[in-house]
């Protein structure tokens, strides 16, 4: 029996270790846990990401706009409130945001009856079937990233956040105005004068 109760704890321990923390009280997480700046921010953002509809995505799709990644799994319960803030900033700035929900569960069967039951209004990404090369899978969920129009990661959120904390980061975000590319800042020549003809009795 206590053999028996010792395996059943060791077994406990083991689940509750690979099960990803999912934490309620949201903070921006702008420095590392050494208090280092956290040295995706301020990175070009860099990713293919596949979609649970059969798209491919990359920067190029969201240029001028600003950008959400959030990492979610469908048994986390703050991840799932904070698509009701979503659904809010969506409505009050509307094409100036995307909003991408970075699913990390294993089954895709699960996350689409999850989407059929409960529409969301953001793209729903398949991290497992994604390149991210700027981050990894996060350990804390929800883990949001935070993108500017000129596609640089400014804030990295982890953590539940309310309403307000995520308007006070996206405001700012979506006030500036993207940085015209290079190219386009390049005046057009001058069209050459048109050739007039001399007037009569003109030397």
């Amino acid at each position: 029996m206590k053999a028996t109760r010792i395996v059943l704890i060791l077994f406990l321990i083991m689940i509750f270790a690979l099960t990803p923390a999912c934490n309620g009280g949201g903070k921006n997480k702008d420095t590392n846990d050494a208090g280092q700046k956290d040295p995706i921010i301020g990175k070009k953002i860099e990713f293919t990401i596949k979609t649970l509809d059969g798209q491919t995505l990359t920067p190029d799709n969201f240029k001028g706009k600003v950008l959400i990644v959030d990492y979610w799994f469908v048994a986390c319960s703050p991840c799932r409130k904070m698509f009701t803030h979503f659904a809010t900033l969506r409505e009050k700035y509307g094409d100036d945001i995307n909003i991408i929900g970075m699913n990390t569960d294993p089954g895709i069967k699960e996350v689409q009856n999850f989407i059929d039951q409960n529409p969301q209004p953001f793209i729903v990404g398949i991290a497992k079937d994604s390149d991210t090369p700027l981050w990894k899978e996060p350990s804390v969920f929800p883990t949001t990233y935070f993108i500017d129009r000129d596609g640089f990661i400014v804030y990295k959120g982890q953590g539940g956040h309310d309403f307000e904390e995520l308007d006070k980061i996206v405001a700012p975000l979506i006030a500036k105005a993207p940085t015209a590319p290079m190219e386009d800042t390049v005046p057009e020549a001058a069209e050459p004068p048109e050739e007039t003809e001399p007037a009569e009795g003109a030397e």
